[in-house]
This record gives structure tokens, sequence and C-alpha cells, in this order.
């Protein structure tokens, strides 16, 4: 961590190597984590009014902390909402590097076993232990599924396992009440089954870089996702099947 210099970074002081424990010096973020974040505002009788604007920053910044770690060639592997931690005015800083490695030499990293976050890892992470920055971006999809339901957990409560049963017929989360087409359509991107086919970090950064407006408005020749940001998740079940569709081309799922 020490080598990273971005402000979508936790930063590392120093470390303590005298006495035990161990201890490494990080910076002070007083907000606590974005799962934690999104969940107490969900929880409030009344949302933000900016609220859509707020989740689009902190889509944006971790875009752009990822894009940052992909160019030198890390992969975090361990990416959601969980281990986004909030500094002064809510900027997203990325944690919990305990899992990253460096794939300077290498395209991928296949793991020696351990725990794997199911919800949050690609496919083939899961079933050849095979990780890259493809597979952080299908994470980073999850943790946009994560900020546009505001704090919802992906997949409900079905069991870790059924989750990759679940993928392998090409069923993909359902979009958030209130999303935007063009947020959602990231979404699945994302989620490509082909990790080659999935778009980069930079990619994602490029596109979240046009204005609020331009991201937040709905195709005017579709109908809008039905809810609004925060209804529960039913409200947009009946555009799932439409949506699946429209995009099923992009995302040669069947």
């Amino acid at each position: 961590m020490g080598q990273f210099n971005h402000r979508n970074v936790v930063v590392m002081h120093g470390v303590v190597l005298t006495g035990k424990p161990l201890m490494v010096v990080l910076e002070i973020l007083p907000k606590g984590d974005l799962k934690q974040y999104l969940q107490s505002i969900a929880n409030e009788d009344t949302l933000p009014l900016n609220l859509p604007a707020r989740l689009l920053q902190m889509s944006r910044e971790i875009a752009s902390e990822m894009e940052y770690l992909a160019k030198r060639c890390f992969v975090h592997r361990d990416l959601a909402a969980r281990n986004v931690l909030l500094g002064e005015k809510l900027v997203c800083k990325i944690a919990d590097f305990g899992l990253s490695r460096d794939l300077a030499d290498d395209n991928y990293y296949v793991t020696k076993g351990g725990q794997i976050p199911f919800r949050w890892t690609a496919p083939e992470a899961i079933s050849f232990r095979k990780y890259s920055t493809s597979s952080d971006v299908w994470s980073y999809g999850i943790v946009l599924y994560e900020i546009w339901t505001v704090g919802k957990r992906p997949y409900g409560y079905t069991k870790n396992r059924p989750v990759l049963d679940l993928l392998e017929t090409g069923y993909r989360l359902p979009p958030p009440p209130g999303c935007s087409h063009a947020i959602y359509k990231l979404m699945i991107e994302c989620w490509n089954p082909d990790h080659h086919k999935r778009p980069s970090f930079n990619a994602i950064a490029t596109c979240l870089s046009q204005p609020d407006d331009v991201i937040l408005q709905n195709d005017a020749n579709s109908e809008s996702i039905p809810g609004s940001v925060g209804d529960a998740l039913e409200a947009s079940q009946s555009a799932y099947k439409v949506l699946q569709k429209s995009y099923e081309a992009l995302s040669a799922y069947y």
C-alpha cells in the first residue's frame, strides 16, 4: 500500500514492527464504510433529495481508484462496499488490500485456497481461482448494485453456492428501482461471462465522466425503470425481463 498515491486509496502512514501485535498505521476515516453508510440512509424516513447525484459521485470515485490500481497491474480481489471507507465530505477510499496481488509478471492470479466472497466474485475466479483486473470489473458491477440499491445484499438470501448455479444459467441481478438505463447497462457489461469482453476500468471511468444528467436520465425510447432509488427491490421487477432481452446481444449470455 505504501506505493499508492491516489485520493481514493486509503493512505498508509507507516508500520510498527517492534513488539506485538505488528501494526499498520492508516489514515483516520471517520465516516465508516460505504455499506454501513448506505444502509443508514436507507433507514431514514426521508432520503436525501440529491441522493442519485451522490451515488453517482461514489460510483465515479471507486472507478477512478480501480483504474489507478489496474494501471499499476494490481488486482484487489475483494472489492465490495464493505471495503470502501468514507473520509470527510464522503470521499470514497478503497481499503482492505489483504487479498491484493501484484500482477506485473502475470495475467492472473491463481489462489491456493481460502474463503471466496461468492456474491462479489467473477465465475472464473470462483471455478478456477483465476483473478485478474477483469474479475475486479465484475466485482465493481456488484458494488454498483450495492450503491444503487442503497446497501441491499446482492442475490438476497440465496445461499452462496447456488449463486454460481444461477449465474451459469444466464441470470444476472435485476435493475435497482429508479436506476437509470445507463447505470444498469454498465452493470450488465461488467457481468459479461467472457472476461475478455468486460469493459476496462479506463472505459468505465470514461463512461462515468459524462455529465450527471446524461447518465441519470433514461433513454427517451425506453420506459424508465420503475420505482425510485431506495425503494423495495420488488418495485423494479417488472422491468427485469425486458431489460435482459434488450441487453442480450450486448452481453452474449445465451
